[in-house]
Order: C-alpha cells, then structure tokens, then sequence
C-alpha cells in the first residue's frame, strides 16, 4: 500500500489507524465493517496473513540450527544481532548488526535487510522495509580492489580538497569496501543498480561502510536501455566535545566567513534537510561519481584492457544520466509538486545543471507518424561533446562543491535553496513531462532466479522468463514469506 502518488501520505496514515484501531486484528475489523470478500488466493497461497506474522519459536530455532554452524564468526554475529533486530524493531540491535556485517568483508554469499530508505515515503520519512541476497561477481573482483585501494587520491581531486585532505572532509580515510555481487533475490519495490550501507553517519564514519554493484542488475539495465531520448559532517560528538576545533573553525568557502553551524547530538543530514534530505545526497552522489570518472587515472583502474576511448565514456555517461534526467519526470506529481522517486527527484538537477552549463540541449519535437492523424511529440537531448571536458565538468564540480560545504556545517538554508532552485520543475520541465508520459513505454520487469537444494545435495539454479507470468512463479518458488 506504500504507494507512490500524491494520495500516499493519507492512505498510508489511514491504514495505521485503521491498525491501531483493530489491535492488528484485521478479521475483526472486517466483519465490523461488514467486508463479506473472502481473502484472494493465487497458486494456493493467501496474499494476506490470517493471523500474526510472527515466526514462532520453534521456527526461529529451526533458522539457527540451520545455518549458525556452517557460518563465520563474523556473520554469526551478525545475522544473530539482525534476527534480534527483526523480532523487537529496536534500531539498537540493526546498527550493532551492521558493525558486524562490516567486519564481514567480501563474502562470497552477500546479505543485508532492514528499514534502509525513506525515498519511497512521501515525507521523506518512514522507510521501506528491502532485504537482498546476493553472490559475489568474481569476474570484477580486481578492478574493484584497486578502485579501492586508489580511492583517497580520487578522492583527494574532488573540488573542496583540491589535493588535500580540507576541513569539509571526513578526517579519517575509511578504505571503502566496493563489492561486485550478482543478485539472487532482492525484496524491494524498486531495484537499483547498487546500494551504500549502512546509512548510519556514525557508524559509517568509525567503521567505514559497503559499496555494493549489483552487476547483473546493471547489465539488465544496459540491455534494455531506453535510446528514445538519445542523439561526512561537521558535529558535536557528545556534550561539549566535538570532531572539530571550536575555537579554530575554518572559513565556509562560500561566505568566506568561519563556519558557524553543525551538527548537534542526535543531528544528522537526514534530520537537518528533512524532506529533501535523501534526494540531495543522491544528486551529490552521483554528482561525484561522474565528476571522478574524469579524474586522473580512474577510468584505467576500473577497465585497464580496454580499448575504448576515454572521452567516449564520459561522453556516453554524461547522455545517460541526461535521459535518465527526462524519464525522472513521470515519477514528479505536478499537482503536489513532490517526486515519487529520490534518485529521479537527484537526476533532474543533474539534467538541468548540463542545460544551464550549455554543455545540453532538449527540445521537443513533431514528428510524422503513418498511423495517426496528428504529428507525434518527442523530446529529444543533445550533448555538445567539445563542453563536455571543460564547462560541463566545471559546472557539475561547481555543483558538487556547493552541495558538500552545505551538507558539511549544516547550511540547511543555502543548501536547500540551491537543491530546489535546481530541482524546481517549470513550465518548460512540464511540457518535456508531458512529452515523456506520451511517449511512455510498460515497466522493465526484473526477474530473479532461485536455488534449488535437489535429493542428491546438489544446488540447482532456476531462471524464469523476464514475464509477468515469470515474476510471480519466481515468488510462488520462493514458498510463503
């Protein structure tokens, strides 16, 4: 029922007092309601509990029997501290789990669950629940080491260090676990290509964080690309201690005046930029990533055979996220003014950061069609390929920049108003909506395979067509969640 839709926010609230109001006994309220439907079955299984959710006892002994023995100290106590968390919901229990899943480096089996992202939440606040199991991607293993152990110099070439370590900088270098895996099955109303864990501000900034690539979630993607568009922080530690020097606070490079705010106890981004706080940090990442991809050495790290041209990439990196800039829009509701999507709301300001720069063009055009009495509309975008180097790697830099010093010291004023200002959809930006909606086509559907334990202890791998029909066999094998 997490819907994404101007309506998400009231229906969503409704069914928790509706919940609150039945004790969590939904059959009562039916019959209050006098709700005669009988519950709807598909393949000899409901879609709705009859009774409490809850794993009892005896199965949750059954899980440790299961797999406690065969596992790694590490990711026993890991698994043990999330089954904790999943029984009683205390937060506690998820961040000493991720401590420990941290320490787990590079399984070949990977696994992670929780209430992970408030993107799908119109008030940018409530998380959705995704759990995934993954295997290690042992064909990309390499490139990703050396990415990682090359990562402070790249990082050191992002515009606030400009070689250096500056103040607007983690102070401590975390060597960053990238890890390439092929996902088995990833439980999440919206598949993306990676995922950054934990997010958790303290413990990313003591005990580092996982950089997962889901490689053949990745892949998919390439292959059905859509052409139709183409030709840390500063803060207050504990009382009265901080990470930083109070009486030696270092200028804000954009008042060229000292800092003078951060974050207090229990503040973080997220709290800080409420609303926005998810999408500004997703513009900011992917802000970065593009911008390193021009950095020295980094695209040889990653593909050190290739053959391709170095200016090609980048130029077909910049299209992409271009496109994926206009197909941002069909996730925008107009009449709430709010994205249904964090990373579409992040994509957009990347889209029109490149048209205010120059360096991109979109129009729309009226093209025949055999079929039709009326012309049909297009939008289309255009990179200028010689910009690309030189005024669109600034302005992005520019970008990225403003967003991190804002993030930084808590400018949630400045940080904000250059967010919105980037995002703010216009009338120019409804009519590209409108356009792409016409020109919409269905839903790429991402199907995941199973295992399959045969009488003979051999595990079986079973894949299903990327069909409707597919999809729903694939969740009927998996047996009752």
């Amino acid at each position: 029922m997490r819907q994404v839709s101007a309506e998400a926010e009231t229906i969503f609230d409704l069914i928790q007092s509706l919940g609150t109001l039945s004790g969590g006994d939904w059959g009562s309220l039916r019959l209050k309601a006098d709700v005669n439907e009988e519950p709807f079955y598909l393949g000899g299984k409901s879609n709705f509990y009859l009774g409490p959710p809850d794993l009892t006892k005896a199965e949750i002994d059954a899980i440790n029997a299961a797999i406690l023995p065969y596992l790694t100290d590490a990711r026993k106590a890991y698994l043990t501290k999330m089954l904790a968390f999943l029984q009683s919901g205390d937060i506690e229990k998820h961040k000493q789990a991720a401590i420990d899943w941290l320490s787990d480096a590079h399984p070949v089996v990977e696994t992670w669950a929780g209430f992970l992202e408030p993107g799908r939440d119109p008030s940018g606040v409530r998380c959705e629940f995704r759990t995934l199991v993954a295997v290690k991607d042992k064909s990309w293993e390499r490139a990703f080491t050396d990415l990682a152990a090359g990562a402070e110099q790249l990082i050191f070439q992002l515009p606030w260090n400009a070689g250096l370590r500056s103040p607007f900088e983690l102070d401590k270098f975390v060597l960053p676990d990238l890890s390439a895996l092929n996902l088995l099955c990833y439980c999440v109303s919206n598949q993306y290509t990676g995922l950054t864990a934990p997010g958790y501000p303290d413990i990313k900034a003591k005990y580092g964080y996982k950089n997962l690539t889901f490689t053949n979630r990745a892949k998919a993607n390439s292959g059905v690309a859509d052409q139709d568009y183409v030709v840390d922080e500063d803060l207050e530690t504990a009382p009265g201690e901080f990470n930083f020097d109070p009486a030696d606070l270092p200028l804000n490079p954009l008042t060229d005046e000292p800092v003078n705010s951060w974050y207090s106890i229990g503040q973080s981004p997220e709290t800080a930029f409420v609303g926005i706080a998810t999408g500004y940090v997703e513009c900011l990442a992917e802000g970065i990533g593009l911008y390193i991809m021009s950095a020295e050495g980094a695209l040889k790290i990653l593909a050190p055979d290739t053959e391709m041209d170095e200016d090609e990439v980048i130029y077909n990196a910049y299209l992409s996220i271009a496109c994926m800039g206009l197909r941002a829009l069909r996730s925008y509701d107009s009449r709430s003014q709010k994205w249904g999507q964090v990373h579409d709301h992040a994509r957009y300001g990347l889209l029109r950061c490149f048209v205010a720069s120059g360096v991109a063009k979109v129009e729309v055009r009226n093209e025949d069609c055999e079929t039709d009495l009326k012309p049909r509309r297009s939008v289309k975008v255009t990179l200028n390929r010689d910009k690309i180097a030189t005024v669109g790697r600034q302005a992005l830099g520019d970008l990225i920049f403003k967003l991190q010093i804002c993030r930084s010291i808590k400018d949630v004023a400045r940080g904000t108003a250059i967010f919105l200002d980037l995002t703010t959809v216009d009338e120019q930006g409804l009519l590209w909506k409108e356009v792409v909606e016409e020109n919409q086509k269905p839903r790429t559907l991402f199907v995941h395979a199973n295992t399959i334990l045969t009488e003979s202890g051999d595990v079986v791998l079973k894949e299903y067509p990327p069909t409707k029909e597919g999809l729903i066999q694939a969740w009927l094998d998996r047996g009752p969640l």
